[in-house]
């Protein structure tokens, strides 16, 4: 760039789209002229359109199927003072990310990245930021002949520095936009970006003035309105074939099926419900059944155990009482005389047959407790199988309602009432849009009983003399591109347009026109660059070589000069003059390829392909 104490502002210096699993695209931009050229459909618009995207253009750019893997888009510049910039934004929409370094350093891990608004009324918004480098942030311009003011927008002074491929050819001046609005505040921003003063001094309007331009703006929308409502009505009314007083019978029918809808609704909701809570209970008693089974078979073990019991202790009482009948005698085991026996270290048969009659006797008592559960447990489980039946049976039934007879007749009553809707419906639209009419007519009437806005000041515009000096030097652009030997150009205040040797550029065809186009925009950023007085430094241009076609040979057989490629020659030769970048179709002279930043799009396997890689095997 040139040096920061000469001037403000910054260039672009890459641009990259970035998707999940993609080899990024890029495009790398240096100072003075850029030329990206090739063959049609290799991306070249779709790259222009990222890099105004970017730098807050309201509409993302147009799909192309080479991109739809792709989902971000960052645009590198670098300031006068060479502070490097990255932005970013998905192309989908939505706001501008800011990171003060290069994109290598921005696609870094754990990055912080600043969220600009893409509007001019955002708190931190991407024009402010782009103003900011350029020294312009704060100022005011004019937007209305009441002497309005607004912040001055990126946005609006990007129209005479970015030019696609449409508005390089449209008859419409550069400096404006597609629409017709905002024409003013164009105007205002480029005078003060010639002149170094902007509108900030204007004492703004008062309040009923203001209130005024409401009113027209608020009339006109309902005016849209109307106009809008009655094209709906007039097609209505073309296909319409209902009378008032079918109208009537229509609406009343819909009144019965919509009670006869509600009716059977509910009812059906009734019986699913009825049948819900069964289903419930049905789950609750077999889980219930469940649980007495086991407990069952538990009692029954239970009860084997107390008669294994029982036995046992019945043995033992029997073999004391046994014992006790024998007396004092030898052992039948060891021959051992009754006064060598040791009596003392052991039961005596009648203690243990009393225990024995005692443990046996507390069996008895748990043994009759159990069966007396069981028995009651079992009367239960008999109860709950009876219930279960009833509940099958009552779940069939309603069941056999829904199916048969409720579904049915929620079905045929939704059918018929959708089929008389699509009837009325049309008759209804038809009232509603009549009566809307007639209130959007009767609010203007209102709006016509108010006093107009006031009178139109009048203001220094963008006159004739103060582009005197971009026009001279479009002109001598226009001699170095040899469009002609002799020319003149002059600024035409009505339309901020070019008048070239005393023909409106407009009238011109449109290679000329697009030519022209160019020379206007770079004359301008020129001008304004050497007045210092805060244009970014940069241009994009889209195509403004294909469209034009030379004259053909003269009498004597030489051929005119090449427009073409003295443009190129003239733009290589003049890099300290501003950062031009030109997507074109047409390749400059080998001598410009090799002087300037060159790339060539060649849509095939040898070169570059175009703007984005083309994926193995495509």
């Amino acid at each position: 760039m040139t040096d920061a104490s000469a001037r403000r502002g910054f260039e672009l210096r890459e641009l990259r789209l970035c998707g999940p699993g993609q080899v990024p695209g890029s495009l790398v931009f240096a100072s003075g002229l850029n030329v990206i050229e090739g063959a049609s459909d290799t991306g070249k618009s779709y790259a222009l359109s990222c890099i105004d995207f970017v730098m807050g253009a309201g509409t993302p750019p147009e799909e192309i199927p080479q991109a739809r893997p792709y989902d971000v888009a960052y645009l590198c510049i670098e300031a006068a003072d060479g502070e490097f910039y990255t932005l970013k934004r998905a192309l989908v929409g939505g706001k501008i990310g800011l990171f003060r370094g290069p994109i290598d350093d921005a696609l870094a891990a754990d990055v912080e990245w600043e969220v600009l608004g893409e509007t001019t009324n955002a708190k931190e918004s991407v024009s402010g930021f782009l103003l900011g480098l350029c020294g312009l942030d704060g100022r005011r311009v004019r937007k209305n002949d009441s002497g309005t003011t607004q912040e001055a927008s990126f946005r609006v002074l990007s129209k005479a520095m970015i030019v696609d491929e449409e508005r390089i050819i449209a008859k419409r001046s550069p400096l404006y936009g597609s629409q017709n609005t905002g024409n003013t505040a164009a105007a205002s921003t480029i005078r003060m970006l010639l002149t170094g003063v902007d509108d900030s001094a204007i004492v703004q309007p008062e309040d009923a003035k203001t209130s005024a331009g409401r009113l027209a703006g608020r009339k006109e929308a309902i005016e849209g309105l109307v106009e809008r409502d009655q094209a709906a009505l007039d097609e209505l009314l073309q296909s319409m074939d209902i009378t008032p007083e079918l109208a009537s019978e229509l609406e009343a029918k819909l009144r019965e099926l919509g009670e006869l809808s509600s009716t059977a609704l509910s009812d059906l909701r009734a019986a699913e419900s009825k049948r819900g809570k069964l289903l419930n209970q049905l789950r609750e008693h077999r889980g219930r059944l469940d649980e007495l089974g086991g407990m069952l078979a538990r009692a029954s073990l239970l009860d084997a155990h107390y008669e294994s019991d029982l036995l046992r202790l019945e043995a033992m009482g029997e073999s004391s009482y046994l014992l006790q009948m024998y007396g004092d005698k030898s052992c039948d085991y060891c021959g051992a005389e009754p006064e060598h026996q040791r009596h003392a270290e052991v039961h005596a048969p009648g203690s243990t047959l009393e225990a024995a009659q005692a443990e046996a006797a507390k069996v008895q008592g748990l043994r009759a407790e159990l069966r007396v559960a069981a028995e009651q447990m079992s009367t239960e489980q008999l109860a709950l199988g009876a219930t279960l039946k009833e509940a099958d049976a009552a779940i069939q039934a309603i069941s056999t309602e829904i199916d048969a007879a409720l579904v049915p007749k929620v079905r045929a009553t939704a059918s018929e009432l959708r089929a008389i809707q699509g009837s009325y419906g049309a008759y209804v639209r038809i009232e509603q849009l009549r009566a809307q009419i007639d209130s959007l007519k009767n609010q203007l009437l209102e709006l016509d009983a108010t006093p107009e806005k006031g009178e139109k000041l009048e203001f220094i515009k963008l006159t004739a003399n103060t582009m005197s000096d971009v026009s001279s030097r479009i002109r001598d652009l226009f001699i170095a591109w040899r469009v002609a030997d002799d020319i003149t150009v002059a600024f035409d205040e009505k339309t901020a347009d070019l008048v070239v040797n005393g023909r409106k550029r407009t009238s011109h065809g449109k290679g000329v026109r697009a030519v022209m186009c160019a020379g206007y925009v770079i004359g301008l950023m020129q001008e304004a660059l050497a007045a210092k007085s805060g244009h970014p430094g940069f241009v994009v241009l889209d195509t403004p070589l294909n469209p034009y076609k030379e004259a053909d040979a003269d009498d004597d057989g030489e051929v005119a000069t090449s427009v073409k490629d003295a443009f190129y020659r003239n733009l290589c030769a003049s890099s300290a003059l501003g950062q031009v970048v030109v997507f074109e179709n047409v390749a400059p002279p080998s001598d410009v390829q090799a002087a300037c930043n060159h790339v060539h799009f060649s849509k095939s396997s040898v070169g570059r392909y175009g703007f984005l890689p083309v994926p193995a095997g495509s």
